[in-house]
């Protein structure tokens, strides 16, 4: 673990370009204050000022039942318009609402951006957000022929992660879960060169599906979660194996859970319900996509709401409860594992009961050797991770699980011994290419992916000035592992944005 500072002025851990729209730490912890009564919103929310278009998109997004089904699905042409046309819906919204401001002076209109924008992300990273895993498994070439024990890496990873969710799940009362949310997974299994074989991207897909499953039962808010898929058997045959994963994970003779093997592509988890549905052709087929899962899913959902379905049907899509019983609706990828924290909640609620639609931050899992397993170097070339031996490379830090008994308490906020958040660094995004502001030239790849080479074959260990030249754009960002999380070492979003690690909460 990186060295941390005893300096009481000094909690950001890492180091950081100038920005003016850097966060500092508070010891004034915001969170402590009565649901729905003096919330300190503008100290917790990143400015829409301070914001991209891109900074919301993550494939994922929480929001209440009105804007739900407000949502219009015939205008979802691609996959990724699942996502995008809810924040430009609002891009649209919040220009309005600026026009409207003009002649009342700028002042005012800054003063209430807040208010009226209803796209929220968190300054705290750890607050809301996902680890997508399958470009940094893909990196890796953990579905290629020459690359058997990396994939065997990733599933071992992921199933000590369900353990460490079954465990926490076990610990919070059932008094304290209000089961009002669904959670939808727009699923499309991972399928391995015919060479390899399809065994490998069979479980990769449903370890990556069941741990997706797992972080949605941790937070204990998600009362249903469906899984929609498309492409019959392939899909719905994973799905099983995700059950059969989660049913040898969380149930047991003592659980009073049910065996999905009642119904295979169904399975009780507590008091939380787990289907498949099967997606209709005409749901999925757009001018642009052949299969466009998103859309039917949210496409199925706002018919079951409506109660369009037979009852059979109805209860895949909302459980045995009735439509009206669910208040909020998550969508995600089947590759995305959720990350918040118990003390969160009831602020997600507040917010989403006021009309305002979260977006998560994604992290960027970076390939790094601390996560290889062992003997890597008989079957992976040193040119497809970064080694653990080069600063700042090595200096890793860990923020440590929220869901810990220790670390969930009030008073571990104003410890100097454990960080536990990661506060947004602005628009800097010092890892992107020119076009964003930086010095960097584009590569013709995901700009953390630039350095790591196509090679497959085993080689001799790259130089320490190699390595800091070939990963330049990553030296800026600080290497972490989210120990609540699946504790993949990540470094920054998808597009670039960073986040410093810090011992305090973070405030604008």
């Amino acid at each position: 673990m990186q060295s941390l500072t005893d300096s009481p002025n000094l909690s950001i851990i890492g180091s950081s370009t100038s920005s003016s729209n850097r966060i500092s730490p508070t010891n004034n912890d915001s969170l402590n204050q009565p649901e729905g009564t003096g919330i300190q919103w503008n100290r917790l929310l990143i400015s829409p000022q301070d914001l991209g278009r891109l900074d919301y998109f993550s494939d994922s997004w929480l929001m209440n039942r009105e804007s739900f089904l407000q949502i219009n699905v015939d205008t979802i042409e691609t996959v990724e318009d699942a996502c995008f046309q809810v924040i430009d819906d609002e891009t649209v919204s919040m220009q309005h609402q600026e026009d409207a401001k003009d002649s009342n002076g700028r002042q005012q209109q800054q003063q209430q951006q807040h208010q009226t924008t209803r796209n929220k992300m968190f300054v705290d990273w750890t607050n809301f957000s996902v680890e997508h895993l399958s470009k940094w498994w893909k990196n890796l070439q953990a579905l290629s022929h020459s690359n058997p024990g990396m994939a065997d890496q990733v599933v071992r990873i992921l199933k000590t992660y369900l353990h460490k969710v079954r465990y926490n799940t076990a610990k919070i009362k059932p008094a304290n879960q209000q089961k009002v949310a669904i959670g939808m997974i727009a699923f499309q299994s991972y399928e391995s060169p015919p060479s390899v074989g399809l065994e490998r991207g069979h479980q990769l897909t449903a370890h990556s599906l069941a741990a997706t499953i797992g972080s949605l039962l941790q937070v204990g808010m998600f009362g249903h979660i469906v899984v929609g898929g498309y492409k019959h058997p392939s899909d719905s045959d994973r799905v099983k194996e995700a059950f059969t994963i989660l049913e040898g994970i969380f149930l047991d003779n003592d659980s009073g859970g049910n065996s999905h093997f009642k119904n295979p592509l169904s399975l009780a988890i507590g008091d939380t319900q787990v289907a498949y549905v099967q997606l209709e052709e005409s749901w999925v087929q757009t001018k642009r996509v052949t299969a466009n899962i998103p859309r039917g899913v949210l496409l199925g959902m706002q018919k079951a709401l409506q109660n369009e379905f037979p009852p059979q049907e109805q209860a895949k899509w909302i459980g045995s409860s009735t439509a009206r019983q669910w208040q909020y609706f998550y969508l995600t990828e089947p590759d995305s594992i959720l990350n918040t924290k118990p003390k969160i909640l009831p602020l997600l609620r507040s917010g989403l009961d006021q009309g305002w639609i979260f977006f998560p931050h994604r992290w960027q899992p970076i390939p790094h050797q601390a996560d290889l397993p062992n003997h890597h170097d008989s079957f992976l070339s040193p040119s497809r991770y970064i080694p653990n031996t080069v600063a700042p490379f090595s200096n890793v830090t860990n923020i440590q699980s929220p869901w810990n008994d220790n670390n969930n308490s009030d008073h571990i906020e104003t410890s100097d011994d454990v960080v536990l958040h990661c506060c947004d660094d602005g628009m800097d995004k010092p890892g992107r290419t020119e076009a964003f502001g930086t010095k960097m030239k584009p590569c013709g790849k995901w700009w953390w992916a630039c350095g790591f080479s196509s090679l497959n074959q085993p080689g001799a260990a790259l130089m320490p000035n190699e390595v800091l030249e070939l990963h330049k754009r990553l030296i800026p960002y600080p290497m972490m592992r989210l120990q609540g999380g699946t504790s993949f070492i990540v470094a920054a979003s998808e597009m670039g944005r960073r986040c410093l690690p810090s011992k305090r909460p973070c405030a604008v």
